[in-house]
């Protein structure tokens, strides 16, 4: 047999797909009311929430964009193999 250099289409939309699922429950916190403890500490871990929840939706973002990127590089190489495939 052969060694044959091919594309899988199935393998860069499994990635793809992992990526953006992890990065989405990852992007998930709950919502955090204000309580009953010393003022100034809640303020406090309220703006981390705050910035924490910012920085994880900058990250899915950042996820979606990076997931489109790996389909879109493997659909580019599996026309490649049809295209290869019929000039041969």
């Amino acid at each position: 047999m052969s060694a044959q250099l091919k594309s899988d289409i199935g393998l860069t939309q499994e990635h793809s797909s992992n990526l953006l699922t992890a990065s989405m429950e990852l992007a998930e916190l709950p919502s955090v009311e204000l309580g009953e403890t010393n003022h100034e500490e809640n303020v406090n871990c309220q703006e981390a929430y705050t910035g924490l929840a910012s920085c994880l939706d900058s990250y899915l973002e950042a996820a979606e964009r990076d997931a489109k990127r790996i389909r879109a590089a493997g659909l580019h190489f599996l026309n490649v193999d049809i295209g290869l495939a019929h000039g041969m």
